[in-house]
């Protein structure tokens, strides 16, 4: 009996040593030193929760957002080593770096200053706009930022660069490559010049409900205008104003359109664009996971698919007491609150209207916090907007309250708690940025750090259309309108809420900085609210109705029959009269070239009967025309429209030469 005794009392102490081991091993603080080795190169030591995996968070050069990347998994006792090119990740010197394992976030750090030996051609561009000019790179080279979308066009092949002037602007081109580090460009893009019309891309496919900028470029200062859309049920396609960005629109039936758009003042100056709709429904949202649990301090990250590209935002939080929630790029990372309970965290597309998808979270703030020993904030990496505040929540410690231990740079922001509140309230002094350290108030060796930046200055979002301030707008049913989104950050905006999706269809575009609006089918009032995914708290409010117009009855008028006696067909090539036209076949279709149909056929007999000849073997007299829409065809048809005065004179039969040769 006391063998059993014996044995049963060390079970128990057996039992204890194990759950102290949990305890101690789920409280270990993690811890992050980084070090420049040689060029690059950044040797990374983290320590922290054994066996377990390893993420590491940086902020990408010219990104307000951070990228989270799995980074591997410590020893058996805790370690982690590994060395990586700064240029590899395109992580720039001063960047602000932690890592997490098990959910415990490091202290914030500083990306060490590093060697780079990447060298361009030229580091200084001017160019005119529809100009593009070739650099080379040192190195096989990526893309890592662009200051000004709207205004320079880069692509990168190898390492060569091909840059090209969208509109009048400076600004600057960051590139990078492994083991060398990144370099910069600057670009002034000046002003424009008289050339052909060319488009930034000639081909596009959209889902319904997405939207996307197309840059014009050539021409004069005149600006462009679409000159026809040959599936406008499928297609949208709009220039506002003298402008060079064409916003193309999917719409809700899918198709394929032939977008040509032409200079204001030449109409002969023209380009195509080939748009295809696909069905939206392809592109509804999911995530690696629905369903969460949760304890306090503790994190968790998801990744969330579908919509037109990687760009996400938090729609709706239903407890933010049980659980807070940030978006960067496709990656969902979901912090356990001070609250138990559940909360469903709804995450939408920023340019597919209406695509959302809802994440259940559970909490339970009895279960021991792994974060008790460490601290953990809201947001590690936060944006402050010049004279204005911005708020970060600490969890973790022991005891109650939180003190601000030390601020690298008090004299670019002011940080402050009150009381023994957990809300730390950082203030915009001047631009510039600091690295802000705050501890446990009754444990002064708990402490964690975060880096903080201060921005321009707070500006409040508002509308406007052709230049013309607008707090609401009309619509008539079917319409659609664009709507130029300023203040904010200039750009990361997205659509907070739509009190009426029903009524009208919204989605940004051109780098978040235009609002499309896309009228409903029935009549009612909705309310959009716009904010700044850099600064949160920076929204605005555009009202929009939407009318069903009443039915037009048209009056037919009463015209007396007349007797068309027809002239024989000249064969001069010189413009067609109304009464010289064959009027025996309509056509219905649009023809291009490369076009093959009997229609086409009915148009080479028209155009050779007329005296436009199709000056090709078999297709060079009546009675010989075939069914191919080939060079000959298309130079015949320049010519007839060109003598009829018909524009754009590009050799596309579409809606405005059919409508001449039917009339």
């Amino acid at each position: 009996m006391k063998v059993k005794k014996k044995m049963g009392f060390l079970f128990m102490v057996l039992i204890g040593f194990l759950a102290l081991f949990s305890f101690v091993n789920a409280t270990t603080p993690t811890t992050l030193t980084l070090r420049n080795t040689t060029g690059d190169v950044v040797q990374v030591s983290i320590s922290g929760q054994a066996s377990s995996n390893v993420t590491l968070s940086y902020l990408p050069t010219g990104s307000y957002n951070l990228a989270t990347i799995a980074f591997g998994t410590t020893d058996a006792n805790g370690n982690f080593s590994t060395s990586i090119s700064s240029g590899g990740y395109a992580i720039p010197s001063g960047s602000p770096v932690y890592v997490s394992i098990g959910g415990v976030q490091s202290p914030t750090a500083l990306w060490p200053s590093y060697t780079s030996s990447l060298s361009f051609s030229q580091n200084s561009v001017q160019i005119a706009v529809g100009q593009s000019l070739t650099i080379n790179g040192s190195n096989s080279l990526t893309l890592a930022s662009n200051s000004l979308t709207a205004s320079i066009g880069a692509s990168v092949s190898g390492s060569q660069i091909t840059i090209t002037g969208l509109s009048a602007g400076s600004g600057t081109l960051t590139f990078c490559s492994s083991n060398v580090g990144c370099n910069s460009i600057a670009v002034v893009v000046g002003a424009q010049g008289v050339s052909q019309i060319t488009l930034s891309q000639t081909s596009l496919v959209l889902y319904g409900g997405q939207s996307q900028s197309v840059y014009v470029l050539g021409g004069d200062t005149n600006g462009y205008v679409v000159n026809s859309n040959s599936n406008s049920t499928s297609v949208t396609a709009s220039i506002g104003g003298v402008s060079n960005v064409m916003y193309v629109y999917g719409n809700n039936t899918s198709g394929s359109a032939i977008v040509v758009v032409c200079s204001r003042s030449s109409t002969n100056n023209c380009a195509t664009l080939n748009v295809t709709v696909l069905n939206s429904a392809l592109q509804n949202l999911s995530f690696s996971q629905n369903n969460l649990s949760l304890i306090p301090g503790l994190s968790q990250s998801v990744t969330v698919t579908g919509g037109s590209d990687n760009n996400y935002y938090i729609s709706s939080n239903s407890n933010s007491g049980v659980a807070g929630a940030t978006v960067s790029a496709n990656n969902v990372t979901v912090i356990g609150g001070t609250n138990s309970g559940s909360t469903v965290i709804v995450v939408c597309s920023a340019t597919v209207s209406a695509k959302c998808a809802s994440l259940n979270v559970v909490s339970n703030a009895s279960t021991i916090n792994s974060s008790a020993s460490v601290l953990a904030f809201s947001q590690n990496v936060v944006t402050v907007p010049t004279g204005g505040s911005t708020n970060v929540t600490v969890t973790g410690g022991t005891g109650a309250g939180y003190s601000i231990s030390s601020n690298s740079n008090p004299s670019a922001i002011t940080a402050s708690i009150n009381g023994n509140s957990n809300v730390i309230t950082l203030y915009g002094n001047t631009a510039g940025s600091s690295v802000i350290s705050v501890c446990s108030a009754t444990a002064g060796t708990t402490c964690a750090s975060l880096y903080a930046t201060v921005g321009s200055s707070l500006s409040p979002i508002s509308f406007t259309q052709s230049n013309i301030p607008l707090t609401s707008v009309s619509l008539n049913v079917p319409q659609t309108s664009l709507i130029s989104v300023r203040g904010g950050s200039g750009s990361n905006n997205f659509i907070s809420s739509n009190s009426n999706p029903n009524v009208v269809n919204a989605s940004l575009s051109s780098n978040d900085s235009v609002l499309l609006l896309t009228s409903g089918t029935t009549s009612g009032n909705s309310v959009l609210t716009i904010c700044s995914s850099v600064y949160t708290t920076t929204c605005g409010v555009l009202n929009v109705t939407v009318s069903v117009p009443a039915p037009v009855i048209p009056v037919v008028p009463v015209v007396p029959v007349q007797t068309v006696v027809p002239t024989p067909a000249v064969s001069t090539g010189v413009s067609v009269s109304n009464d010289q036209k064959n009027i025996g076949y309509q056509f219905k279709k649009n023809l291009i070239l490369g076009t093959v149909d009997v229609e086409v056929k009915e148009l080479q007999k028209y155009l050779n009967e007329n005296g436009f000849t199709v000056a090709k073997s078999g297709a060079g007299s009546v009675g010989k025309e075939t069914t191919k829409f080939g060079a000959a065809t298309k130079a015949a048809l320049i010519k007839f429209q060109k003598a009829n005065k018909i524009t754009p004179a590009v050799g596309y039969f579409g809606p405005v030469t059919r409508k001449f040769v039917n009339s």
